[in-house]
C-alpha cells in the first residue's frame, strides 16, 4: 500500500521552536536562556535601535561592527537590511564540550540546534536574492547543520561543502596523533535563490519585451514565459499582461486555445547538479 503521508524531510529535537538568548551569570560567564522556560521575556526579544558608540576611519563608510547579543543584533539589523545582504559568514560555537573562559562550548544538542535555528532563520531574512551564506563547522556537527540548513533554505540552495585543514599548534602535538584524526573542518556554502512564479502567457506569436519564447504544448510559438520573483518584476509584468489580455480576447473570437498558466519555478538540471556536490579541495 502506498504511503499517502505528505510532508518534508526535516530534523527534529526536544523543544524545537524554542528561542535561546545568551545571558551572563553572576560569574560573568554566558549561558543559554530559554523562552519556553520563562527565562526570556517578550521585551528582551524586541529589536533595538542601533546607537553609534565610536567611529573609526572614514565616517562616510557603510561598514558597521555591532556589539551585542547576536540574536538581538540580527533582529535589530532586520529593520534596515532585510533582503539586502549579499554575503554572510558564520563561525558558530562547534559545541565540542570544552569549557572556555567566557562560555561553555558543550550545550545539549537540542539547545545548540535551537540556537542555530533562531539565528539562521534571521540570517535568511537578511540575505538578498542570489546572496550567499557560508557556515563554518566541525565534523561532529556538520551532518546536523546540513539538515538544518536544508530545512531553512531548501536543499536546492546548497552549493558545496568546502573542506578546510585544521592547523595543529605545535609539532609535538602532531606527533601525539596515533589514531584516525579528523584534522579538518567544513564550510557549508549556500546561495539563496528565491523560488518565484513561472507564468506562461499567451502572445499569439508576437514578441513581447521581457517575455521569453516558449514552446508550450497547447500552441507552439503562440506562448511566452516570464519569471516573477519580486515586486519589481511584477510591476514590469503588468503592462505585458495587459497586452496579453488583448491578444487573448482576439484569440477567443477565433476559438484559439488561449489563457495564462502559472506554477512555482522548478529546479533545473544545472541547479540540481550544482546543489549536490562535495568538494575535495582543501584550503
Amino acid at each position: 500500500m502506498a504511503n499517502k503521508r505528505k510532508g518534508k524531510l526535516e530534523l527534529d529535537w526536544v523543544d524545537k521552536g524554542d528561542i535561546i538568548l545568551t545571558k551572563f551569570d553572576e560569574n560573568g560567564k554566558t549561558y543559554p536562556a530559554s523562552y519556553f522556560q520563562g527565562q526570556v521575556s517578550d521585551e528582551e526579544l524586541m529589536p533595538r535601535e542601533l546607537e553609534l558608540i565610536e567611529s573609526v576611519g572614514d565616517p562616510n563608510a557603510e561598514n558597521m561592527l555591532v556589539w551585542g547579543e547576536n540574536l538581538t543584533a540580527l533582529r535589530s539589523l532586520e529593520r534596515e537590511f532585510a533582503g539586502k545582504i549579499k554575503l554572510i559568514y558564520i563561525d558558530p560555537p562547534f559545541n565540542t564540550g570544552q569549557d572556555f573562559e567566557d562560555y561553555e562550548d558543550g550545550l545539549e544538542h537540542s539547545i545548540w540546534l535551537s540556537m542555530m535555528e533562531n539565528r539562521l532563520r534571521l540570517a535568511k531574512k537578511l540575505l538578498a536574492d542570489g546572496g550567499a551564506i557560508f557556515v563554518h563547522i566541525d565534523d561532529k556537527n556538520s551532518a546536523y547543520l546540513r539538515l538544518l540548513l536544508d530545512e531553512i533554505f531548501g536543499p536546492i540552495n546548497f552549493r558545496n561543502s568546502i573542506i578546510t585543514k585544521r592547523i595543529k599548534k605545535s609539532i609535538k602535538e602532531r606527533e601525539k596523533v596515533k589514531t584516525i584524526n579528523t584534522g579538518h573542518d567544513f564550510i557549508l556554502y549556500l546561495r539563496f535563490q528565491k523560488r518565484g512564479l513561472r507564468l506562461i502567457v499567451f502572445t499569439r506569436g508576437e514578441k513581447l519585451e521581457g517575455v521569453e519564447s516558449f514552446e508550450y504544448e497547447r500552441g507552439g510559438a503562440k506562448w511566452g514565459r516570464m519569471h516573477l520573483r519580486d515586486e519589481k518584476q511584477l510591476e514590469k509584468a503588468i503592462p505585458i499582461l495587459k497586452k496579453s489580455y488583448e491578444l487573448i480576447k482576439e484569440a477567443i473570437k477565433n476559438n484559439e486555445p488561449t489563457g495564462w498558466y502559472a506554477d512555482l519555478e522548478e529546479e533545473t538540471e544545472e541547479d540540481a547538479d550544482e546543489g549536490h556536490t562535495t568538494s575535495d579541495n582543501t584550503a
